[in-house]
């Protein structure tokens, strides 16, 4: 791989890392699942 090519791949890795990061985890999927899904409340 050459030069050109390692400065795209990071290029493209540090502009699809914003794009990432604001897709939801797996923590807040199941967070909200289970407060939708509750049948009895938690104490």
């Amino acid at each position: 791989m050459n030069l050109q090519a390692l400065y795209d791949v990071r290029l493209a890795q540090q502009e699809a890392g914003a794009e990432i990061k604001a897709l939801p985890t797996k923590t807040k999927v199941i967070t909200v699942c289970r407060s939708r899904l509750s049948s009895t409340p938690t104490a």
